[in-house]
């Protein structure tokens, strides 16, 4: 036979089997509240640490906050540049390479600089046309600020140089901007 006490025995020795082993899983428990007591303060952060974290997590976020406007700014760089001028004499005025302005005018050579209160822009204008072009204007914009300006003269396949200044224009805001063709007259040859 085993040596297990039957129920029969429990109730003949006074519940002494029952009192201590209460008492054994009571001393259980009031250990493993004083483990994690002892760890819940151990995990607990110093002060100082706490504010050294505080200021590298605020970093983290204003960079990443950085970085993304900075993300959104190279995107809409990207897609203005690529797609829009094309259609609507959308132009980067700090790229010296040709640009088409429209179906006849292309630009070419451009720079932008400081002037006065806004921003000088230069270039020269390329007529694509068969056609000459008599003191045609044209119509600037940068931002909020535009300008009209005029070249004496193109002949087809030809290039003028301009200069024109826009006032109250930024020279931060100045790398892109628009040139539209506004009027001018022709003068052909018949054969």
């Amino acid at each position: 036979m085993d040596n297990q006490p039957t129920s029969e025995q429990w109730d003949h020795d006074g519940g002494k089997h029952t009192w201590w082993h209460f008492i054994a899983i009571a001393a259980l428990i009031l250990s493993l509240l004083a483990i994690l007591i002892s760890f819940s303060r151990r995990t607990e952060p110093e002060p100082h640490l706490v504010d050294d974290n505080s200021r590298e997590i605020a970093s983290m976020r204003r960079n990443l906050d950085s970085l993304g406007s900075e993300l959104a700014t190279v995107r809409a760089n990207f897609n203005l540049h690529t797609w829009g001028n094309h259609y609507s004499g959308f132009v980067e005025l700090t790229d010296p390479s040709i640009q088409t302005i429209d179906a006849i005018f292309l630009l070419a050579r451009s720079d932008v600089n400081t002037h006065l209160n806004g921003v000088k822009v230069t270039g020269r204008i390329i007529n694509t046309s068969s056609i000459t072009y008599v003191n045609p204007t044209f119509k600037i914009s940068v931002g909020e600020s535009e300008n009209t300006f005029w070249v004496s003269r193109i002949s087809p396949g030809n290039s003028t140089a301009f200069s024109v200044h826009i006032p109250n224009a930024r020279a931060e805001s100045a790398r892109y901007g628009t040139i539209k063709y506004q009027s001018g007259s022709v003068n052909y040859q018949a054969w």
